[in-house]
């Protein structure tokens, strides 16, 4: 199993947003990460473009079976609705991620041993620093290692992250088998 962690942030709601993902192996070593900017725009649009993206790079990594774990109980709940048969167009209202709600009704439909799930901001952490740094580094997206972008602290405080965040992943790919698989 491999596990993508996404987040999406927004400084203002909306506000400059970004987006930040990892993908960790079923021992709950990262394999890879990334982030970007999504512009002006708000929280909830920036999670759903990162899982977008997650999706896009899953597929073109063959990463599966994939379990997708955010913090977002919002986008988490769309996209289960999504994964149970409800049409796009009607599991949110907005505008902004109408067409991103679109193209991953229709990834879904496609990939199979898809698990979701909601993990509270303390099991997301790392997504989390991410997606403040697409915020931060407004780059369109940026996969893989970042260490020349940030400052010695970040990194740092990226590093104790991933240290303390790795028995979390570990935590939930012992519960896969309660997940919802669609």
């Amino acid at each position: 199993m491999i596990k993508l962690n996404f987040d999406g942030a927004s400084k203002g709601n909306p506000g400059n947003s970004g987006f930040g993902e990892i993908f960790r192996n079923h021992q709950g070593v990262p394999l890879l990460s990334f982030f970007g900017s999504k512009g002006w725009d708000t929280n909830n649009s920036a999670e759903l473009e990162g899982l977008w993206q997650g999706l896009i790079i899953a597929q073109d990594k063959g990463f599966f079976p994939l379990i997708i774990e955010g913090d977002s109980q919002i986008i988490i709940n769309m996209v289960s609705k999504i994964m149970q048969g409800t049409p796009s167009h009607k599991v949110s209202k907005s505008w902004r991620m109408e067409k991103r709600i679109e193209l991953i009704a229709i990834w879904l439909s496609r990939h199979k041993a898809i698990y979701i799930k909601h993990t509270r901001w303390e099991g997301n952490k790392v997504a989390d620093f991410l997606a403040n740094l697409g915020v931060e580094c407004r780059l369109e997206l940026h996969i893989g290692s970042f260490s020349s972008l940030v400052s010695a602290s970040q990194l740092m405080n990226y590093n104790n992250i991933m240290k303390n965040d790795r028995y979390q992943s570990e935590d939930t790919h012992q519960d896969a088998g309660a997940l919802k698989v669609y």
